[in-house]
């Protein structure tokens, strides 16, 4: 996957809060995102992850530095899913997915189409009539995760997508978001804290601290991923190598 076409150029990108002493968020970021890649920024809270992601996303713009996107991707070309599950309240399973075409003007029978096979992809199309207090943590978490694959965006964005959840919701989520994405053809971006997580789940590995990304980590591992490759022996061995580079 790698080394085919970049999705987006990060070059020396800055982020500071704009109070009176300006203080610095991240600074001196650069790496770049293939297409059908998936990559994971490993680092510890307050490095900037998530207004990284902000700023990717052109939700804030950056002091310095600058974001080289592909020709190749639509206007819509990024998708959030976020640590915590942000699903209305009042709105049925079907009807939080549905807002991830809100942007789009479809005939009506068309978009009910879309939103059940989405909702099949994700094994939800029986729970499709509950309301959000009516599902388990792993259930809103894959709501969230439709909504962002629905929307048809390129990249997606995943903010500590499997934290809130238990060890079994995380490892059937991990195990099904992984599988769909790489047959879907998408590319993606986890922030993470989990080693474990960072490994199972990408191409490339990146260290960050506020000052930069400081290394890199190829994850030569098969493109088909269980679960029970966290108990072999070359997973093991690129878990001890990102352990020894964090800082």
């Amino acid at each position: 996957m790698p080394g085919k076409s970049n999705y987006l150029t990060v070059n020396g990108l800055g982020y500071s809060h704009k109070d009176a002493e300006k203080n610095n968020v991240f600074e001196n970021i650069s790496f770049e995102l293939n297409k059908n890649e998936i990559v994971s920024i490993l680092g510890k809270n307050g490095c900037g992850k998530t207004t990284l992601f902000n700023v990717i996303a052109g939700l804030l713009k950056q002091d310095v530095g600058e974001i080289i996107y592909s020709a190749d991707l639509k206007n819509n070309f990024c998708a959030f899913v976020f640590q915590e599950y942000s699903l209305l309240d009042w709105k049925t399973v079907f009807g939080n997915v549905a807002l991830g075409l809100v942007s789009k003007k479809l005939d009506k029978e068309i978009m009910r189409t879309q939103i059940n096979e989405n909702l099949r992809l994700f094994d939800l199309l029986s729970l499709k009539d509950r309301l959000p207090m009516q599902l388990s943590g792993g259930q809103k978490q894959r709501v969230a995760v439709a909504r962002a694959f629905i929307s048809g965006s390129e990249i997606l964005l995943l903010d500590e997508p499997f934290s809130a959840l238990d060890y079994y919701a995380k490892n059937k989520l991990e195990d099904d978001l992984y599988k769909i994405i790489c047959d879907e053809k998408k590319s993606a971006i986890l922030i993470t804290h989990s080693i474990d997580d960072a490994v199972f789940f990408s191409d490339r590995i990146l260290l960050m601290t506020s000052q930069g990304i400081y290394h890199e980590i190829d994850v030569k591992l098969p493109k088909l991923r269980t679960q029970n490759l966290k108990t072999s022996k070359k997973f093991l061995e690129i878990k001890k190598e990102v352990f020894k580079k964090m800082i």
